[in-house]
């Protein structure tokens, strides 16, 4: 049976991405992306904010270290597990975000918003507009 390891986050960068290069050549870039969860408890609104690690090379990893601090974007890429031992001497996994792509997400215009959200008219894919000084009939 296939199994898929596909992510695709939409954040914020939470410190400018770090960009070095290995011994073999290889480009790296290293960053953190804030993804809040809003969800609803009776009728309270809550907001949860997850953290995750970024790791991107060669291509990608130049790409993702042209943002900045703070920028909204958008990253698919995979899951990718690493298993290390502690100060303590446990052994520790930690789980990272191996970015493939990376683009810019920037939130949308209050206008474009409010025209995504007004009904179209079925038939022509129109907007329907009623002239208020019409009589209606009922």
């Amino acid at each position: 049976m296939e199994t898929i390891n596909r992510v695709e986050l939409t954040g914020h960068l939470g410190a400018t991405p770090e960009l070095r290069t290995n011994s073999a050549g290889t480009r790296i870039t290293t960053a953190s992306l804030a993804v809040r969860n809003s969800y609803q408890v009776n009728e309270v609104w809550h907001e949860q904010t997850y953290w995750f690690r970024l790791v991107a090379f060669g291509n990608a990893a130049d790409v993702l270290g042209n943002f900045s601090k703070g920028e909204r974007i958008s990253v698919q890429g995979r899951l990718q597990s690493n298993e290390y031992t502690d100060k303590e001497g446990l052994k520790r996994t930690s789980v990272e975000m191996v970015v493939l792509r990376t683009e810019a997400a920037p939130l949308p215009r209050k206008q474009d918003v409010v025209a995504a959200a007004l009904p179209a008219d079925p038939v022509d894919g129109e907007l329907t507009v009623i002239d208020e000084e019409e009589e209606i009939p009922f």
